[in-house]
């Protein structure tokens, strides 16, 4: 009898798992909500200036004519993405879309020589 019982209760969870379920429609509302691109910080920020790096299937020229954004600088090489001025609501947006893989305030960086050992700079008598 109870080996009757158990080989039930395994038949009726295997129905429930093969059973069709329905395709998802618009009324079921919108699903998981994607959680935002991180954003990175910089020390010495250009304010309101953004690096955006894209995934591999993202393009960088769709997204921008998408949210109505102008970028300063657009990126293929080593990098996919885009440099750009956003607003904080143009930077939400743009955190949020698909193939957004994070979002880095622009920042000002310099050079600096690098001092050969023993002190004496390149291009300088010893």
């Amino acid at each position: 009898m109870r080996t009757r019982t158990r080989l039930s209760a395994c038949a009726a969870a295997l129905a429930a798992l093969l059973a069709p379920v329905p395709p998802a429609t618009a009324l079921d509302g919108p699903g998981p909500a994607r959680a935002p691109a991180p954003l990175y910080r910089s020390a010495a920020p250009l304010a309101g200036q953004y690096i955006v790096t894209l995934g591999e299937s993202a393009d960088a020229e769709s997204l921008l004519a998408e949210l109505d954004l102008v970028s300063l600088f657009t990126y293929s090489s080593v990098a996919r993405g885009f440099a750009a001025r956003l607003t904080p609501g143009e930077l939400a947006a743009v955190r949020g879309a698909p193939g957004v893989t994070a979002v880095e305030q622009d920042a000002e960086v310099s050079a600096v020589a690098a001092v050969p050992a023993g002190g004496a700079r390149a291009g300088t008598p010893s």
